[in-house]
């Protein structure tokens, strides 16, 4: 157990990632062909590329963003590579667009969520300014936001955590923060997770017995951002459904509660 000194209480808010350490995937996959009868069963090795979102959501591939900021939250040690992000444009016929800039301090190298984050964020949103926010802690790392020139329009998070695992105050600054955003015209998107509504811990468990149960998944929990989960189908010009890893998914997209 970890104590601090009582004379500090007053100066100290919270204190974070001493035990909370990352989990490893156990990369389990679930495979099945596109050609099966049951036509809602996929096989995620296909190819989700920029225009097949474009082509799903009747996006124009030539439409400019360019009148909009946006932004991406990454962990340190996830850096966003203008070099791979280069390659990325290049294969698909994009326009080439650098990071527009950096906040935060980046320890690590080349990132592959960080690199799926601002390709497809990008690729989506053509000539946007788009700016990558680096830190351990959303607050800390998203309040840069509010002394910004430039009004970042969306912000998107794809990382998450229990729910059960954060404490109070933690709630309230997050919360908190999100409501200042809102009002200046800022809006956080944040990932449902990965493993429906029984969080991460489903994974690691045996025939997932000893996690079964709601456990949801935080910030996208919070009421002041927008949750989004993940989907499956137009990728074999079928109809979009939630992805889930018992039709041939990769993941299970989290729970909606």
């Amino acid at each position: 157990r970890m104590t601090i000194p009582e004379s500090l209480r007053p100066f100290v808010r919270q204190v974070r990632k001493t035990v909370d350490l990352p989990m490893v995937h156990p990369g389990t996959r679930v495979n099945s062909s596109p050609n099966s009868a049951n036509s809602q069963t996929f096989s995620y090795g296909s190819n989700v590329i920029p225009s097949t979102i474009m082509n799903a959501y009747g996006y124009d591939s030539s439409a400019s963003a360019a009148s909009v900021s946006q932004g991406i939250f990454e962990v340190p040690s996830q850096v966003v590579c203008n070099a791979d992000l280069e390659l990325f444009q290049n294969k698909y016929s994009l326009k080439r667009q650098d990071i527009s800039g950096s906040y935060g301090e980046a320890s690590g190298s080349c990132g592959g969520e960080a690199s799926l984050d601002a390709q497809y964020i990008m690729a989506v949103a053509q000539d946007a300014n788009t700016y990558v926010f680096y830190g351990e802690d959303y607050v800390d790392a998203i309040t840069q936001l509010m002394y910004m020139d430039d009004l970042v329009s969306v912000v998107s998070i794809s990382y998450a955590q229990d729910e059960s695992t954060v404490s109070d105050d933690e709630f309230t600054s997050f919360d908190s923060l999100a409501m200042k955003l809102g009002l200046v015209g800022t809006t956080l998107v944040v990932s449902a997770g990965d493993d429906g509504a029984h969080s991460r811990d489903i994974r690691f468990s045996v025939g997932g017995i000893e996690s079964c149960g709601y456990e949801p998944s935080w910030p996208a929990s919070s009421p002041y951002v927008t949750a989004v989960g993940a989907t499956m189908g137009p990728e074999y010009h079928s109809e979009e459904v939630v992805c889930q890893s018992n039709g041939g998914g990769l993941i299970t997209s989290g729970g909606g509660f």
